[in-house]
């Protein structure tokens, strides 16, 4: 098989009046090669594109472009591990781009009605939910290039989880992409196209494909822990910013990243945050807003890092701008969480703090310190955001070891 090699360039050809040129994927393959655009347009000088592939870099907007560059290369080189031998342009770009296959009459056909369902989406401004199916579309399609519903079958999804353990995949991720699928399949048994006896899920004691449950290890801080991170000095700004973002996280009822990136001045009334998830916003049928109190630290934040207020709707945070589109703030949060856990990361080392520290573990934290202080199942669901209560019992799962290890140790000393 011809090695496939890739990586990045300045496309010299194309210069712009600042004296920049667009930096392009390039793949070669069978001595030939093909530069491709990236999702984000990014054009530099010869000089700034060294020091983007320099080993040292300080300038925060140029080690932006280069936590991006290095994405796009990782994901283009899984996509050609994975083709393996059937690497060819035509199937790189496919995956690489999330190119709808050519449209068939073909009801059968499960890959146009993932298409259709991501199209929908999409349109709908769901872009995480839509990406997350092209995800699962796209895993699928590597381990069966043509899928028709008459193909899934209890046995052939048993194959297929198999075929991703053996890969390294978790049992959470195959969970995850099955799930998808069997939405798709749900759309097709609601159209007709396939009956309730082909229906491949359900009970594995009657004989169908049972999703398997997969369990995330949940890491939960103590209290000396976030007291660390809280009085951590002599940080650089990017850093100390990442750690404020991350303490706010955790003083306001865990709220997530893309939340706080869309808070606005007007989301604040009398010390108090009123907002909806933007993850569960368009599919929850009750909106009724999360109330989160503003202790003195959360303030103190807003007041050392807000954007100067010129309307009430304002972003509170520079992170986001009313200038994007949907997709643009879609885009811009993830980059910004993927920071935020990039310099806690680094935090984490710094402090000696044993844990890959990331935004998850700051709303995980406050979850689980709340049970610690006896608060109710009821109040932390409530602030969280949660649906219902079961959603919170799985989440909290249980106390950590050291926990149970102090209070067995307690039990002894009482006798």
């Amino acid at each position: 098989m011809s090695i496939v090699k890739i990586n990045t360039i300045i496309d010299k050809r194309s210069v712009k009046s600042d004296g920049t040129s667009p930096v392009k994927l390039v793949v070669y393959f069978n001595q030939k090669n093909k530069r491709y655009s990236l999702g984000r347009k990014i054009s530099l000088t010869e000089s700034d594109y060294k020091k983007v592939i320099s080993p040292r870099l300080k300038h925060e907007v140029l080690i932006d472009i280069k936590e991006y560059l290095d994405s796009e290369k990782s994901k283009a080189l899984k996509i050609i591990k994975d083709l393996g031998d059937k690497f060819s342009f035509e199937l790189f770009e496919q995956f690489f781009f999330d190119l709808p296959e050519t449209k068939k009459e073909n009801k059968q056909d499960v890959y146009a009605i993932f298409d259709e369902h991501i199209k929908n989406l999409s349109a709908g401004k769901r872009i995480g939910t839509a990406s997350s199916y092209k995800t699962a579309k796209r895993s699928f399609q590597l381990f069966a290039p043509k899928l028709n519903f008459s193909d899934i079958t209890p046995k052939m999804l048993q194959s297929y989880e198999l075929a991703m353990t053996e890969k390294g995949s978790s049992i959470t991720t195959v969970a995850i992409y099955i799930r998808s699928l069997r939405t798709i399949v749900n759309m097709a048994k609601d159209a007709n196209i396939i009956t309730q006896e082909q229906y491949p899920f359900g009970q594995k004691s009657k004989k169908k494909y049972e999703i398997p449950i997969g369990r995330n290890i949940k890491k939960a801080l103590s209290v000396e822990d976030i007291r660390k991170i809280k009085n951590a000095t002599d940080l650089s700004e990017e850093m100390e910013f990442a750690r404020d973002i991350w303490l706010f996280s955790f003083y306001c009822n865990g709220m997530n990243m893309t939340d706080i990136c869309h808070l606005t001045h007007e989301n604040i009334q009398d010390n108090f945050i009123y907002y909806f998830r933007s993850k569960t916003i368009r599919t929850q049928r009750e909106k009724k807003p999360i109330e989160v109190y503003l202790a003195e630290p959360a303030l103190m934040i807003i007041k050392r890092w807000a954007v100067r207020l010129i309307s009430p709707d304002d972003f509170i945070f520079s992170i986001l701008n009313k200038g994007m589109d949907y997709e643009e703030q879609f885009w811009a949060s993830k980059n910004f969480t993927r920071s935020v856990n990039h310099y806690m990361g680094a935090l984490a080392k710094q402090l000696e703090i044993n844990c890959k520290l990331t935004t998850y573990v700051a709303r995980h934290s406050y979850a689980t310190l709340l049970k610690f202080m006896g608060t109710s199942i009821e109040e932390i669901s409530e602030s969280l955001g949660h649906s219902n209560v079961s959603t919170t019992k799985s989440y909290l799962d249980s106390f950590p070891k050291e926990h149970k290890k102090d209070t067995a140790n307690k039990l002894v000393d009482l006798i």
